[in-house]
């Protein structure tokens, strides 16, 4: 499962093209109902993320993390 929305600053497109290009299997999305539905946390706060990502395994988070960790990304 993996949705894409429009309105995304132009460094999520390119950690969205990696996670494609290194990690064809993983699902996410970047719909703002998926990350609206994930920017609470049943207080008064609410902060909308710009990815979702939806991991199988460790490895699964493991691998976002590395990739998260490269010097393009931070």
């Amino acid at each position: 499962m993996v949705y894409i929305q429009d309105d995304l600053e132009s460094l999520i497109y390119v950690f969205v093209h990696e996670l494609q290009q290194h990690f064809p299997t993983l699902d996410y999305s970047t719909l703002y109902a998926d990350r609206l539905v994930a920017a609470t946390d049943n207080s008064v706060y609410q902060t909308v993320p710009q990815l979702i990502i939806y991991p199988r395994s460790t490895q699964d988070v493991q691998d976002v993390l590395m990739l998260a960790q490269q010097d393009s990304f931070k």
